[in-house]
């Protein structure tokens, strides 16, 4: 009996060491069952490499739910095509779709991508992008004096700048076309050189206000022009009214765009006492973006 009490206790300790192992080993493969089951899906996380697609909502002054804020382009067809939502000179959009993306290979702004580096499907996340980070174009922009500026009466433009501004205007070689209203407000009239398809626009102002013919159902204020004298030079003030200020200190308003036929369109950026600053690069070059992204897919 003493034999077989000696050889339990012996046995006894060999047991429960393997039971332990066991018990570990269940432990372990059941934790590993689940993570791979349950909880590797719902924690993939964006890296750099990954294929997502996400939804954004882009913006300039806030973001796009924000009081000033203005959208220059959205994935978010509720957004896109609700109009208590203010959209840029150069929104626009028939089609709304997931953006899709390699994360790390460049095709969106780097800040962008960064961004969402780190997120689950589903997450949002907001980012500012500030101008140097942005859509950097080198040509800076420039201010003027809004009092006393000068133009010539007669211009020239290309025949198909003509025929952008003004497509209900007969043109005929030697002959001055009839009277039409000018994108300043003021009557013209115009000839055309077949030949270099050039078109020569001769401006008939009187001293008064004129307003700009484009902005008729503009979102962001009206630009007149105060006509003083008339010569073979036309002495006008600039006057806008209606912007909205989005920065009292460097006088920065919601762009305004204005399109006069030639090769540059200009965007009035900030208005401070008489002077006007203006940029002619594109909308979104040298400005702070707004980004709202929600990620929708991980690949």
């Amino acid at each position: 009996m003493a034999d077989n009490e000696k050889a339990k206790k012996d046995r006894d300790p060999i047991f429960m060491s393997c039971l332990i192992i066991f018990g570990v080993a269940v432990v372990m493969i059941a934790g590993a069952f689940v993570v791979d089951h349950y909880l590797s899906a719902d924690d993939s996380r964006v890296s750099y490499g990954s294929e997502v697609k996400v939804d954004y909502t882009g913006s300039y002054y806030d973001y796009y739910d924000g009081t000033d804020a203005v959208v220059f382009d959205t994935s978010v067809k509720s957004i896109g095509t609700d109009d208590d939502y203010k959209k840029s000179n150069s929104f626009s959009k028939s089609s709304y779709s997931e953006l899709s993306l390699t994360v790390g290979k460049g095709s969106m702004l780097k800040m962008f991508e960064d961004a969402i580096v780190g997120l689950k499907v589903g997450d949002s996340t907001r980012v500012f992008i500030p101008v140097g980070e942005g859509y950097v174009s080198p040509v800076s922009p420039e201010t003027i004096t809004s009092t006393g500026i000068e133009m010539d009466r007669t211009v020239t433009m290309s025949k198909s700048d003509f025929t952008k501004l003004y497509s209900d205007v007969t043109l005929t070689p030697g002959v001055m076309s009839s009277v039409f209203t000018s994108v300043y407000g003021w009557d013209a009239q115009a000839t055309i050189d077949t030949a270099t398809q050039t078109v020569f626009i001769t401006y008939n102002p009187s001293v008064q206000t004129y307003e700009y013919q484009k902005n008729e159902d503009s979102d962001f204020g009206n630009v007149k022009y105060v006509v003083k004298s008339v010569d073979d030079t036309i002495t006008y003030d600039l006057l806008v009214e209606g912007y909205t200020l989005v920065d009292p200190a460097t006088g920065t308003i919601q762009m305004i765009k204005l399109d006069y036929g030639g090769s540059e369109v200009y965007y009035i950026t900030n208005i401070l006492g008489d002077k006007v600053t203006y940029k002619t690069t594109a909308e979104r070059d040298n400005i702070g973006l707004y980004f709202d992204i929600t990620v929708r897919s991980i690949a």
